[in-house]
């Protein structure tokens, strides 16, 4: 989490991601690609579970095994094996069992070693493609949050409702989401979306020192805490996070909305509630802004 925040400032400071850049239309293919080698990777592994206990001889018992421990593919609108195809496969698993069995007595594991090396690369290509989609979900919040640089928050009537780049971000999360869910298992999913929550309120929070317009009134300050509001509430429907992260990044914001004096108290009582950076940026802010936030 911290080298994507690091690389978020980098990429803010001195990259541009461009929409072509990013996945958009292909979330569901990845998906599918993935959990179809994970499936592969299992029935080989089953091949080579078989094998092995064939060393010992084979028996009936023996041949059931296969078919009770191969896992059929998740189901799926679409999937690359039918239920007849997936029967199929599994009967063939089983020859192949018995013959890789046979071979075994004479050629010292050398199936079984080829079986289970095959089975690795069908499981290291599947968790490439789930920690594919895991980094686009972040390049894809990179994307929009970057939206925050160029906003005016010198507001002087209160927003009723998030900004547009926060808005697209989280129709962009909502379609992935549901992309992903018809394919992955949801503990596949979590992945993908786990730490994502600390991860756009630490981008949102290092955002600050960035915006180009550096004059931000109350109204400016409400507006920001709506859109993580607006973030928060998104990211429950489909993943699992903490509302510390979300609150840690509203209390940040909302020093902006103290008198100055205020504020240096909270600092000094509070000096790691935030890193020297982040305060740093606040006082900032104040120092950049042609008119007081709020000096009551």
């Amino acid at each position: 989490k911290v080298e994507s925040q690091h690389f978020y400032i980098l990429y803010m400071q001195h990259l541009r991601l461009s929409r072509d850049q990013l996945l958009w239309e292909t979330w569901d293919t990845i998906a599918l690609l993935c959990e179809s080698m994970h499936w592969v990777s299992r029935m080989m592994q089953t091949a080579t579970l078989g094998a092995l206990k064939g060393n010992s001889g084979l028996t009936g018992e023996e041949d059931s095994y296969s078919l009770e421990f191969v896992e059929k593919p998740q189901a799926t609108v679409r999937s690359f094996l039918t239920r007849r195809q997936y029967r199929s496969a599994s009967n063939s698993s089983v020859g192949m069992n018995v013959r890789n069995r046979t071979k075994s007595r004479t050629g010292g594991g050398m199936v079984e070693t080829k079986t289970s090396g095959i089975s690795s690369q069908f499981r290291d290509l599947a968790q490439r493609c789930l920690f594919t989609l895991r980094i686009e979900v972040q390049m894809h919040c990179f994307y929009h949050l970057g939206g925050m640089v160029n906003s005016d928050y010198a507001l002087k009537a209160e927003a009723m409702e998030p900004e547009d780049f926060i808005m697209r971000l989280n129709t962009d999360l909502t379609n992935i989401d549901d992309a992903l869910t018809k394919y992955l298992e949801p503990a596949k999913v979590q992945y993908v979306f786990a730490g994502l929550d600390q991860l756009v309120c630490s981008v949102l929070v290092r955002t600050l020192p960035l915006i180009a317009h550096r004059r931000i009134s109350r109204f400016g300050v409400l507006q920001i805490t709506r859109n993580l509001y607006a973030l928060q509430q998104n990211l429950t429907h489909f993943a699992r996070i903490s509302t510390n992260h979300f609150d840690h990044a509203r209390r940040y914001f909302e020093l902006l909305d103290m008198s100055l004096e205020d504020f240096q108290q909270f600092r000094a009582e509070n000096p790691k509630e935030y890193t020297s950076e982040e305060y740093k940026a606040v006082t900032d802010t104040y120092a950049a802004a042609s008119v007081d936030i709020k000096t009551r």
